[in-house]
């Protein structure tokens, strides 16, 4: 599997201090994806060209010249690379970087034991992504953790493999679901899989559980906030036996600077941020329905 970041001493995804251990790869679409990096399944590389110094030892390690210094500027042929790494490990600087590396569930488990000493009562493991549902490893680190005693969460969005879903969700005391649009057809054509599809998995998790599920809702200004999607959240959250809470956040542009640093276009979009009275309204129509919001 392809582990993107091991964020210790995390203290937004779940309670306590936890070590937060990001998957790259995600069957979702998302054009506002806040984590663009977990995306894709293979491996990428960070290219930070403010970064660069000019020493070109990734000039001269490169086997395939995706590295050219043209008149002191630092160009970087994707289209040749092969992801090999030799660049990230020579560069001085950081501009060159690696996305992600390979790692086994055993060699996970190893660097978050490490941490335990730090977890006190109510800390632990918290997996994320990209989806980390999507890999069968997931259910065996959770398997490791949940032997060793350590309390494990996880963040979902309702993509990844039914056997893993199910197994995670009878393993982690705490389940942080997202549901980005409660529209079929607007769900359907941003995040690329049918609604019905995400609610099915989130009964499953609800049937498997014996913890808490805290609903994860983006709102984006001008595309989910219409009271027919949060209508439609507030319906399924009630539906659910071990609903804690619906997390209401909203979006940003920041991730615009890694789809930069991936080669892409910056597309964060300052227009779609909520403003404080878009999220005072999401938040009273949520709790006038009996939801409770954090």
């Amino acid at each position: 599997m392809l582990i993107s970041k091991i964020q210790r001493f995390s203290t937004h995804d779940g309670p306590g201090i936890r070590t937060t251990v990001f998957f790259k790869g995600c069957p979702l679409k998302c054009p506002w994806c806040h984590n663009p990096e977990n995306k894709k399944f293979t491996n990428e590389l960070f290219f930070t060209a403010k970064s660069c110094i000019g020493c070109r030892l990734c000039e001269k390690v490169c086997p395939n010249g995706c590295h050219v210094f043209d008149g002191g500027t630092h160009v970087f042929n994707r289209e040749s690379c092969n992801v090999c790494g030799l660049c990230a490990e020579e560069c001085p600087a950081g501009a060159l970087e690696l996305c992600a590396r390979e790692m086994s569930a055993g060699e996970v488990f190893a660097e978050i034991q490490k941490d335990v000493p730090f977890y006190g009562e109510n800390g632990g493991v918290t997996l994320s992504g990209g989806e980390p549902l999507a890999f069968e490893e997931a259910a065996e680190l959770l398997e490791m953790c949940e032997a060793a005693g350590i309390d494990c969460s996880v963040e979902t969005s309702g993509s990844g493999i039914p056997g893993v879903t199910g197994k995670a969700a009878s393993i982690c005391k705490t389940v942080y679901f997202d549901l980005k649009d409660g529209n079929p057809e607007r769900h359907l054509r941003n995040v690329g899989i049918p609604l019905e599809t995400v609610v099915k998995a989130l009964k499953r998790v609800d049937e498997a559980t014996f913890g808490d599920i805290i609903i994860r809702s983006i709102i984006i200004k001008g595309v989910n906030d219409t009271v027919d999607s949060y209508d439609a959240i507030a319906g399924i959250y009630s539906s659910l036996k071990h609903a804690k809470a619906l997390e209401l956040i909203p979006y940003h542009a920041y991730f615009g600077s890694k789809t930069v640093q991936l080669g892409g276009a910056d597309n964060g979009d300052a227009s779609m941020i909520p403003g404080p009275d878009d999220l005072a309204f999401a938040r009273n129509y949520f709790t006038e329905r009996g939801v409770n919001v954090l």
